[in-house]
């Protein structure tokens, strides 16, 4: 699961147990029925995801399409109280809005990055043309704008004129016990996870290792279409026996768990809305790495040379930071201490209580 995928099921799983009836709807990746019920919250795949990415490792635009056309027919078999979407990949909200107008039910999107300025990069100039408006359409559909950071916040008014009186920021939370999480019998100086895409910038850190003493070992956890160039670009640089490419886990726990048997954690992305994988990292007291760029909230979550360190787009400069907290246990068992520490102030009992109020005041207010 990605970040924005673990903030819905923590959601999920707080408001379950609050009493509150949860449905997700999403694409079906499992096998099975298509509907099914797992800790009395209801998983509905309407449609079979074929392909997430094209064979230009963008985005497929078709599959956002199919799953609104499914969506309108799930809506027409189901009522709800209340909606909360997340923006991307903006189409299906426009079938959400649909619904909550003929339905008078209050919408809700979580907003987790805004990509004004980025369109034109990643589609072209038509087709990213079309991307940016219809993202700005989308901002204007809900009633209310979760964002999932301050920098979200500050981007959806700056970038698309969004009232900051329609906006909350609720931050993504991390497992407040994993106690019953074990480390793993694995053991790597340095890890990453996360989806293997160009913002990920995982080729930063394969640069940082060349550089690094020879006995230092790196795990990259995730997949994504990213992952056969990176890892030729480890046999290039003669990487094969110190990086190693674990895959995708199904269980999440088992990320957690090669936290807890890591020394250090890079997360070097550019671009992230949140970063939950960072806080995570510090719930497990793993001292992270970040980089210092306009477009990656997960740089506020460290506080430089605290808990980890903030570091600039360069590799000389990642493996330097690298080299200087595994060289030293004393600098690295202190920075775990504090990175305990400053996860404790992310409590997930905290964050679903502000949503809970939000969903049943916007309630309210439409029955009224």
């Amino acid at each position: 699961m990605g970040g924005a995928e673990k903030r819905t099921y923590n959601i999920a799983e707080s408001l379950q147990k609050k009493g509150h009836e949860v449905h997700l709807v999403g694409m079906k990746w499992w096998g099975g029925d298509s509907s099914f019920a797992k800790d009395n919250v209801n998983y509905h795949g309407i449609c079979r995801c074929k392909n997430l990415y094209n064979k230009d490792r963008r985005r497929s635009i078709r599959e956002s399409v199919r799953f609104s056309l499914y969506l309108i027919f799930h809506f027409l078999k189901n009522d709800y109280d209340i909606i909360d979407s997340n923006e991307f990949p903006y189409i299906p909200n426009f079938i959400v809005k649909l619904y909550c107008i003929f339905r008078r039910k209050p919408m809700i999107i979580t907003w987790h990055e805004v990509w004004v300025r980025r369109w034109h990069d990643y589609l072209g100039p038509y087709l990213g043309e079309a991307g940016r408006l219809i993202e700005k359409k989308t901002v204007k559909l809900p009633d209310m704008i979760i964002a999932n950071s301050k920098m979200t916040k500050r981007d959806l008014i700056l970038e698309l004129g969004v009232r900051k009186e329609k906006i909350i920021v609720i931050q993504p939370t991390a497992p407040s016990d994993i106690s019953h999480i074990f480390p793993s019998p694995k053991k790597y100086d340095v890890l990453f996870c996360g989806r293997l895409i160009k913002e990920k910038n995982v080729e930063l850190l394969i640069k940082a290792m060349k550089n690094l003493n020879p006995d230092m070992t790196c795990a990259i956890i995730g997949d994504g279409p990213e992952k056969k160039r990176l890892e030729s670009l480890a046999r290039v640089y003669g990487l094969e026996d110190r990086v190693e490419f674990l895959g995708f886990f199904n269980r999440h726990e088992d990320v957690l768990s090669y936290m807890k048997s890591s020394r250090l954690f890079v997360f070097p992305s550019i671009r992230e809305g949140f970063g939950t994988a960072v806080l995570e990292a510090n719930v497990c007291g793993l001292p992270t790495i970040v980089i210092d760029s306009d477009h990656n909230a997960s740089r506020y979550l460290i506080q430089d040379g605290v808990n980890g360190f903030v570091c600039k787009n360069d590799a000389e400069a990642l493996s330097k930071k690298i080299a200087h907290i595994l060289g030293n246990d004393e600098l690295r068992k202190k920075m775990s201490d504090c990175c305990r520490k400053i996860a404790s102030s992310h409590l997930q009992s905290e964050s679903a209580q502000e949503i809970e109020k939000i969903y049943v005041d916007l309630h309210k207010n439409v029955d009224a």
